[in-house]
């Protein structure tokens, strides 16, 4: 578990997240391009996919206008959050 005082990378950004599917080593180079663009590669340790998934699915259009507010307003909810940490510190 990493401690507040341990941390001291930036939150990536949305606009940051690769948006690459998923590579499965069992199949071939010409499926994975039709993998579809619903999977990303996510680390587990800082993404909780299934929570992730869930917001991805309240989309109702393809520019996931509704989780990018969410997405936005977390790290920017985060960023403040740790800027009033180091201030009280």
């Amino acid at each position: 578990m990493t401690t507040l005082a341990a941390r001291t990378e930036q939150p990536v950004l949305h606009s940051e997240v690769v948006e690459n599917p998923v590579e499965d080593p069992d199949t071939d180079s010409e499926s994975d391009s039709e993998a579809g663009d619903d999977e990303y590669e996510l680390d587990d340790e800082i993404i909780e996919r299934a929570t992730f998934e869930q917001l991805l699915q309240m989309d109702d259009d393809e520019d996931r206008n509704f989780s990018r507010g969410l997405v936005d307003d977390y790290f920017t909810q985060a960023e403040q959050t740790f800027e009033e940490l180091d201030t009280a510190m």
